[in-house]
């Protein structure tokens, strides 16, 4: 195989590694721009004490790990070490805690509708939903579905937690198909959930990753975000970055940032109007480092607006990777919602208090250590009908194509999907170059 130009890679993220390892795999160097410090994106670390701890947890749901795994292989000599372990979850309801692992917190919460939140159940979990609940509110078809009660106890605190203002606008699709997806962690769809944990965090594997590609000759720019993309006669000609400047016009593109960013470097009228319509989510996590445990769940859902958070994840219940318990605190915003600005500070004495409030056995002086840590492009909002709008995005260039991790949906985001996604958009560009 022959590919003469020169292959740049716009973000380094998941999504950006899968594309430059299809090229790295035929031998071709590439070249990554990268806005952030390291490569990663969503999936990087801090260092705690001599441990590498994630800024955003991480965990597999049964069977999504196998494209992670058969990327990792690639970057290390030893098979990626894969804890899988039972866990279980609660949710605090309006002040009241229920246990979502048993089938009587379901009959209780779905009332008269329990025949038809059951059959939803056991449809979901032997079939992908129906496509055409892309065309249906999550909200309708919940409080279709499982009744009003569980709708307004449940999943429509969540939607507004996690999409704000935006969550009567999203689809059904996206809120069955992540149900699915829980189910399939459970073994009847009933009782606890088997999740999975990389013991060893993705980062040696990337860094085995940075120095393979530095080796064949290819480049890694940090810390220097794109700003503006130039176009000419359906092609790239330049990409601007904060301290330089870039001519591709004999080279070929790969955007693999999200398209709702994609759309805010484009020039004006932009080639491609309808990535307007993709919005993202931010999202600010408190990390904290615990003496004791909360509680023997995993996972707790807080559905409960008067709560600053709406997720408690207690990762040392899934794998211990530290004697100090590693709580995650989560919660989604719009990337102008105060929180992303806020103190740190002022963000960790407000989530402690609450958590005090749902925990009241929990001591202060068992706090070891806090951390806050933000991003502001966390997931897209899946809205009513952003499948067939994925669907229409044809890119009109010659040597410029894009992808973003709205492409996941209807699933939710994740490293797998994203290096999926990440290897098709090459195998795209390979057949209709005929390479």
């Amino acid at each position: 195989m022959s590919i003469k130009k020169n292959i740049y890679v716009i973000g380094g993220g998941p999504l950006g590694l899968g594309v430059a390892h299809e090229f790295l795999d035929r031998n071709i160097p590439v070249t990554i721009l990268e806005a952030g410090p390291r490569l990663l994106g969503l999936a990087d670390t801090f260092e705690h004490k001599g441990l590498q701890v994630e800024k955003f947890y991480h965990f597999f749901y049964k069977n999504d790990h196998f494209m992670s795994v058969d990327w990792l292989k690639n970057y290390s000599d030893t098979e990626p070490e894969i804890e899988w372990k039972e866990i279980t979850t609660d949710s605090v309801v309006s002040g009241s805690r229920y246990d979502f692992d048993s089938i009587l917190t379901v009959v209780k919460l779905s009332g008269l509708n329990i025949f038809r939140a059951s059959w939803t159940f056991l449809t979901l979990m032997f079939k992908h939903p129906d496509k055409k609940l892309d065309l249906v509110s999550a909200e309708f078809w919940a409080r279709n579905v499982f009744g009003s009660k569980f709708a307004e106890k449940v999943w429509l605190p969540l939607l507004k937690q996690k999409f704000g203002n935006r969550s009567k606008d999203v689809s059904a699709l996206w809120l069955a198909t992540r149900i699915k997806r829980h189910l399939s962690t459970k073994g009847q769809g009933v009782g606890k959930s088997k999740f999975g944990y990389l013991v060893d965090t993705y980062v040696p594997f990337v860094e085995n990753f940075q120095q393979r590609l530095m080796n064949m000759g290819g480049d890694i720019f940090l810390d220097d975000p794109v700003i503006g993309l130039t176009f000419s006669d359906n092609k790239i000609t330049k990409i601007s970055t904060k301290s330089n400047e870039i001519d591709v016009s004999n080279s070929i593109v790969f955007s693999t940032i999200p398209l709702a960013n994609l759309s805010k470097l484009m020039p004006t009228p932009s080639p491609i109007p309808m990535l307007e319509k993709f919005v993202n989510v931010s999202v600010v996590v408190c990390i904290l480092f615990l003496k004791k445990p909360l509680s023997s769940h995993y996972w707790t859902t807080v559905s409960d607006e008067k709560y600053p958070f709406s997720a408690i994840i207690q990762q040392n219940r899934l794998h211990p990777k530290s004697p100090e318990e590693i709580v995650y605190l989560s919660r989604y915003c719009e990337s102008f919602d105060k929180l992303m600005t806020s103190d740190d500070s002022i963000i960790a004495d407000e989530w402690v208090k609450a958590l005090n409030d749902i925990y009241p056995s929990f001591d202060l002086d068992d706090l070891v250590e806090v951390k806050v840590v933000r991003a502001k492009n966390a997931a897209p909002v899946p809205y009513i009908g952003v499948i067939e709008d994925l669907a229409k995005l044809n890119p009109p260039f010659d040597n410029f194509y894009f992808s973003g991790y709205e492409n996941i949906l209807p699933e939710d985001r994740g490293v797998g999907n994203s290096i999926s996604i990440g290897r098709q958009i090459v195998k795209n560009y390979m057949i209709e170059c005929d390479v």
